[in-house]
């Protein structure tokens, strides 16, 4: 009967969740510097508003946390609390869109939109569920607290500030992943190494924009004589995703990569990567700073470690990745930022000693380090396995709880565990280059939503029994 209820709920509630997640999606909650009361923009300001009064219409209590973060609660029967995380700053949009960005849209069953996967369609899911709680009547132990990050993408600052100021849930679910449990994730190592240039032909150097995507684009300004010889020559080899052009007494060269998230490289292609390999291969930059960009070239040549000895691997959470995300020239040095997802069993400081050592040989030195060690809970818990078959039984699956090289909220707070609403190795409907989170094209299916919304209300009804 309850299940009839939920479903009943859900298919008389579509229509206002589609236009609940549109609105947050049209506003572009890129993260920017400070600005007047917003940390971290305008933008994520704008869309913490939104949320915070959809959540109050809806009747919660709301309370914005000096516009790191925001929280709505569904109050129980205790002041013990569930947790469940969600966050609304996007990437910035990248290239390749054939739709808009920030102006949504409907289509064969999908919300096309960038943030509609990652992660503004997901927390709707998350407060409707909750919502469907509160309109169906059913009372918890465990009041829920509904967390709206500002900072997930890059840096999490958001969830610190609001656990330096609050205690944290007994037990959290982060709807940032795919079904079933994410019952751990892979640490996290972000690195800045540098080169010196000396007063050469190169005179820029610089692609990507933020550390946890693959950039799809990057590009290089040379001096030279021969501008023209040189734009003939690309043309006449017709390397793909290989551009020249005139920009004032200089050349310019332009690779194009293809994007996606720096912990699921599958696929993708590095343009910064993709750039220096180029400029190499035809000794396009005089040979006294050729050696940074054979690091660059070496280093990232794939994506699992082996140009920085580093292809580390376990049973539990596979193979480390990494990603040379982005690169830039300023006061005679080329930085390249470094983004490593390594398995839960690494031994960490051999791992950052082996690429201080590869960095050494080519001349290139650690200019900055932040680690993030990894995050796991047993699958073997009363809680992981409840949550793990109420998604079999929605979905019609045979899932089990799994490890993956995604950073989460998870990894900031005790007790806490992805929960969807993806669905695992489902492919996007336009290929493997849109579609998914972080890619141009950026879409969520609506059903999976309407399947999480169903799946959350059950699995927080399970928790609220489990937990002490």
């Amino acid at each position: 009967m309850l299940k009839n209820q939920i479903d009943i709920w859900i298919e008389n509630n579509k229509s206002h969740l589609i236009e609940d997640i549109i609105s947050l999606i049209n506003i572009k909650s890129v993260k920017e510097p400070y600005y007047g009361k917003y940390p971290f923009g305008t933008g994520c300001g704008k869309v913490l508003d939104k949320a915070l009064a959809m959540s109050e219409k809806y009747g919660f209590s709301t309370k914005n946390h000096q516009y790191y973060c925001g929280t709505a609660v569904l109050e129980g029967k205790t002041d013990k609390e569930i947790g469940i995380f969600t966050h609304l700053d996007v990437v910035p949009e990248g290239n390749g869109w054939e739709y808009s960005p920030y102006d949504a849209v409907v289509e064969k069953g999908y919300i096309i939109g960038r943030g509609s996967g990652d992660n503004k369609g997901p927390a709707m899911a998350a407060l409707y569920a909750v919502r469907c709680l509160h309109e169906l009547g059913i009372e918890l132990n465990h009041s829920i607290r509904i967390f709206y990050g500002c900072d997930e993408e890059t840096g999490m600052s958001d969830v610190k500030y609001y656990l330096d100021h609050h205690q944290a849930p007994s037990f959290s679910i982060v709807p940032d992943c795919a079904f079933s449990v994410c019952n751990g994730e892979k640490g996290i190592l972000q690195m800045e190494l540098a080169g010196k240039i000396s007063d050469s032909n190169l005179k820029n150097f610089y692609g990507g924009t933020v550390s946890n995507m693959v950039p799809d684009t990057a590009c290089a300004v040379l001096s030279c004589d021969d501008k023209e010889q040189i734009i003939n020559m690309i043309a006449e080899q017709k390397t793909e995703g290989i551009f020249a052009s005139c920009e004032g007494e200089c050349l310019k060269i332009t690779a194009k990569g293809v994007s996606g998230h720096a912990a699921f490289p599958e696929g993708t292609i590095n343009a910064i990567q993709k750039l220096a390999a180029f400029l190499n291969k035809y000794s396009l930059v005089e040979e006294n700073d050729s050696k940074v960009l054979y690091f660059i070239e070496d280093a990232f040549h794939d994506a699992y470690g082996g140009g920085l000895e580093i292809a580390y691997s376990d049973d539990i959470s596979g193979k480390l990745t990494h990603v040379g995300s982005v690169a830039e020239m300023e006061n005679g040095e080329l930085t390249i930022k470094i983004n490593i997802r390594y398995p839960i069993t690494t031994d960490q400081e051999n791992m950052i000693r082996k690429i201080h050592e590869v960095g050494n040989r080519y001349g290139v030195y650690v200019k900055s380090s932040d680690n993030n060690p990894p995050s796991y809970v047993s699958a073997d818990s009363e809680a992981i396995q409840a949550m793990n078959d109420i998604c079999n039984d929605v979905l019609n699956t045979d899932y089990e709880p799994y490890v993956m090289g995604g950073g989460t909220y998870a990894r900031k707070l005790p007790r806490a565990v992805g929960y969807g609403p993806g669905i695992l190795n489902d492919p996007s409907p336009f290929g493997t280059k849109r579609g998914n989170g972080h890619q141009p094209d950026e879409c969520v299916k609506i059903r999976d939503l309407t399947n999480a919304i169903k799946i959350y209300v059950l699995a927080l009804i399970q928790l609220d029994e489990i937990l002490p």
